[in-house]
């Protein structure tokens, strides 16, 4: 059972509403053989971005398992709210009739402004509420009895359209900034990768003197990540409580903003607690990101791992810069997107086939020399990576705090 905290005060002319007086869940099932679901574009999951809910169909969207079971039918008056993983924040607004998978549930606003619903239920407060309820550890989804009693504030009508209007102009800035921000990180990524090509073997028989071919699991310790009950993570530290970071903090950089805590006694041993030169593997993601990977190079407090994240330690014979360089080469981008097996929403790559991929390791005093000749080559592209990241941080946060202060009635 969610508790309910104290309302804050509300402008003139505001109130506060239940989710489930503004609107219903509309679950009209469609099923695969009808003949109008062929006439229907379909919407996974993984159609749907996370935060910001833009639809992204892609050529092979029908050809999701999801699409042989019974789905959802919307139309363009629904928000579809993503129940599965709620942290993903997952709200679309479709603006054509189309089928989704029963993961996305078709909200339609009986006394309300669509826009203004969607962009409610992307609010940090929305978010946590439908975390405290959620059902599953490993796979945790939304309670929706609950999640209908989530409170909303709720100003008159031309109030909502005003405040998605100017909501929308802020977040579209916001957006562009964060894009750009990204671009560069990227671009750094690439060129990192492209460099570091000119200092590997082109063939596999004909490795330089003193070099070998190991495993990844011959150079490093593999550390699972931790699980924990359903509706132990919080969003602020409190005592027994340890900060988390799960596969949304796996960026080019480390996103330390998305961590959350979680019970200490969750942890089994020290070795699930980061330390500086442990790389972060995503092993549980959309098949696209299975295998991106970022190096800790600092660690704010103690903080240990989600169980879709796996660390790989790196042991005395391999550097720890060395293998994140490795880690983002094309060969291993591929290797680890092959051998990921995909379920309906989601693809694992399981430790044991990220162990397997096989590497160059020179001797020490060259993979220094090879790091430092990166380094040195990408000096001035690094400074920019190294700005873009921290504002790309600062723009992970700025969504909810506008979205903070326009439902308090903050919005200019």
């Amino acid at each position: 059972m969610t508790i309910a905290k104290p309302e804050k005060p509300l402008p003139k002319g505001w109130r506060y509403a239940k989710l489930g007086e503004v609107c219903v869940q509309d679950r009209q099932t469609i099923a695969p053989n009808d003949p109008i679901a062929k006439t229907l574009e379909y919407i996974s999951l993984e159609n749907v971005e996370s935060n910001s809910g833009r639809i992204i169909i892609s050529n092979d969207a029908g050809a999701m398992s999801d699409i042989r079971g019974n789905a959802f039918q919307f139309d363009s008056r629904h928000v579809l709210y993503g129940k599965l993983r709620p942290y993903l924040n997952k709200v679309a607004l479709p603006y054509s009739p189309g089928r989704c998978t029963t993961e996305l549930v078709p909200l339609l606003p009986t006394q309300i402004d669509r826009e203004y619903l969607a962009l409610y239920l992307r609010t940090p407060k929305a978010v946590d509420w439908a975390m405290q309820g959620k059902t599953g550890s490993r796979m945790p989804r939304t309670d929706m009895t609950e999640f209908m009693k989530l409170s909303i504030p709720l100003p008159p009508l031309a109030e909502q359209r005003r405040i998605v209007a100017a909501l929308e102009a802020q977040l579209a800035a916001v957006a562009r900034a964060r894009n750009a921000a990204a671009e560069i990180l990227s671009a750094v990524e690439a060129l990192n990768g492209a460099l570091m090509r000119k200092f590997l073997p082109l063939e596999r028989q004909k490795l330089p003197r003193g070099w070998k071919w190991v495993t990844l699991g011959e150079v490093c310790q593999a550390i699972r990540g931790v699980t924990f009950k359903s509706g132990q993570s919080r969003e602020f530290p409190a005592a027994g409580y340890i900060a988390c970071v799960t596969t949304s903090a796996v960026q080019e950089v480390v996103d330390w903003y998305s961590r959350q805590y979680i019970p200490l006694q969750s942890v089994k041993g020290r070795n699930q607690v980061l330390q500086v030169g442990d790389i972060l593997v995503s092993t549980a993601n959309s098949k696209a990101l299975v295998g991106k990977s970022c190096q800790v190079n600092a660690v704010p407090e103690d903080c240990t791992f989600g169980a879709f994240v796996t660390v790989l330690r790196p042991q005395q014979i391999v550097l720890s810069d060395w293998l994140s360089a490795i880690m983002k080469i094309d060969d291993a981008k591929r290797y680890f997107y092959e051998i990921s097996s995909n379920t309906t929403n989601i693809s694992n790559l399981r430790v044991q086939d990220l162990l397997k991929y096989q590497m160059p390791l020179p001797p020490l005093a060259e993979q220094r020399r090879i790091v430092a000749a990166l380094e040195a080559q990408t000096g001035a592209a690094d400074g920019a990576k190294r700005a873009a990241a921290a504002a790309l941080n600062e723009l992970r946060e700025l969504p909810g705090s506008l979205l903070r202060q326009a439902f308090a009635g903050e919005t200019g």
